[in-house]
C-alpha cells in the first residue's frame, strides 16, 4: 500500500479528493473487511491512520450496505424471474370466444 493511493480501491489522489481517516474509522474498516473477507484488514490494522477517497469511505464503511457480492466466498445473486402479469396477456373476448374452451364461434 502506497501513500499516495487509496488502500480501499488502489487508486490514486487528485487534490482534494482525499480524507484522512484515523484510528476510530480504522476500526470501523476492519468489521468492514472481516464481514467482506477481503483481506484490507491485514493492511491496515496496525495503522494510526490512512488516507481514502471520499466516496471509498463511504461505501466501504456501511456495513449495513454489504450485499453478498461484496463478499469473496457468496456467489453473486441474480435477480429472480419476473412473474408474467395479466396486463401483458391478450384480453378474452367473450362475444367471439367460448369462455369453457376458449374456441371462436
Amino acid at each position: 500500500m502506497s501513500l499516495n493511493t487509496c488502500f480501499i480501491c488502489d487508486e490514486g489522489f487528485t487534490e482534494g479528493n482525499g480524507v484522512i481517516v484515523k484510528r476510530r474509522g480504522i476500526i470501523t474498516f476492519l468489521n468492514s473487511s472481516v464481514i467482506r473477507k477481503d483481506g484490507k484488514a491485514d493492511v491496515i490494522k496496525h495503522l494510526e491512520s490512512v488516507k481514502v477517497h471520499e466516496e471509498c469511505r463511504k461505501r466501504y464503511a456501511r456495513v449495513d450496505r454489504i450485499t453478498p457480492q461484496d463478499t469473496l466466498d457468496q456467489p453473486p445473486v441474480r435477480s429472480p424471474v419476473k412473474a408474467k402479469l395479466r396486463s401483458t396477456k391478450p384480453t378474452f373476448n367473450f362475444k367471439e370466444s367460448c369462455f369453457f374452451c376458449e374456441k371462436k364461434n
